[in-house]
């Protein structure tokens, strides 16, 4: 089962920055490639520690997660961990995720897996797919701000480095390369 996955954090060190916020869009079945599940959380941690230009780069997410009731990073990774756990179950049992996104790999999924007890990594499988390499030509992959438009297009809530957003964007890619007929 293809899952986008996108999150947003502190900066790029999985063992010293945190996340901020976890979202995930889920296609259960390709023969309706636009029907998706979602996933999302917001993380209000206690002390904010990072990168200062992650961090000022999202201060309005922060500031919005002093809003909402406390959600630890393990919290929020267990609660997607389940989630994932319960789409695969009903949509596909005995499957595997195969993880959706922008740098997904050596991004997203580092994140995740370093909160090793949370993630039941059984749910993955080996490979992740890049939404900028489905489109790469000879000048390598695409970057994901080359496909920002497809939030116009599909009119998605929210803008980039909001990751429900970045989630949809990164699947609406991939329902355009590999399902569509348009």
């Amino acid at each position: 089962m293809l899952v986008s996955i996108d999150i947003e954090t502190t900066g790029l060190n999985p063992l010293a920055d945190q996340i901020l916020e976890i979202a995930a869009v889920a296609m259960p079945n390709t023969e309706s490639p636009w029907d998706w599940w979602e996933f999302h959380r917001t993380i209000r941690v206690n002390r904010i520690e990072g990168d200062p230009f992650a961090i000022v780069m999202n201060v309005d997410l922060i500031k919005r997660s002093l809003e909402l009731p406390y959600l630890s990073e393990q919290q929020a990774v267990q609660q997607f961990s389940d989630w994932c756990a319960e789409i695969l179950e009903i949509a596909e049992p005995g499957g595997k995720i195969t993880p959706v996104g922008f740098n997904v790999g050596k991004f997203d999924m580092a994140f995740l897996k370093s909160w090793e007890g949370s993630l039941d990594m059984n749910l993955f499988g080996h490979r992740c797919l890049e939404v900028g390499s489905l489109y790469a030509d000879r000048n390598g992959p695409k970057k994901s701000s080359e496909f920002l438009h497809l939030g116009d297009k599909y009119d998605f809530e929210g803008e980039a480095h909001n990751a429900l957003f970045d989630a949809k964007v990164a699947m609406a890619a991939v329902v355009e390369r590999l399902f569509d007929d348009t």
